[in-house]
């Protein structure tokens, strides 16, 4: 867990940003994100929209997060609270090792660019006729 300082440090379990600067990045919200999140693992996600209502971004918060912050809302105390944050981070670990050996599934960047993929086929292809075509013209010439 990533800690804030100041006198009276304040843990903030694994959540994602979304705001422009620090998109994507687990761990560096900014203020109003670390309310929202405060506001939604204590019960009161009305107050989290709210504050985030202003924010052309802030729908996106709820969508990244919404199921990891409903689980820490569950949570009796901060040892329940870590345990779950534990299980996500092992599951995501999980999740990347398998894309990784190419077990992802139908994920079309498993393999690499599809572009490239796409070009060493066509230049392949392109070779073949070129091929055929020379062989065509031997074979007009030896006639």
């Amino acid at each position: 867990m990533s800690r804030i300082g100041g006198r009276c440090e304040r843990l903030l379990p694994y959540l994602v940003a979304t705001n422009p600067v620090n998109y994507g990045k687990p761990w560096r919200l900014n203020c109003v994100e670390a309310f929202a999140a405060a506001f939604c693992i204590c019960g009161r996600e009305e107050l989290a929209e709210r504050i985030l209502e202003g924010f052309s971004w802030g729908h996106a918060f709820f969508e990244v997060n919404g199921k990891l912050l409903q689980r820490y809302a569950r949570c009796k105390d901060a040892e329940e609270m870590r345990k779950v944050q534990e299980e996500y981070l092992v599951q995501l670990e999980k999740e990347w090792v398998e894309k990784r050996e190419g077990e992802g599934g139908d994920d079309e960047w498993s393999g690499g660019n599809p572009n490239q993929i796409l070009r060493d086929e066509d230049a392949e292809s392109e070779e073949e006729d070129d091929n055929e075509e020379a062989d065509e013209e031997d074979e007009q010439q030896e006639d």
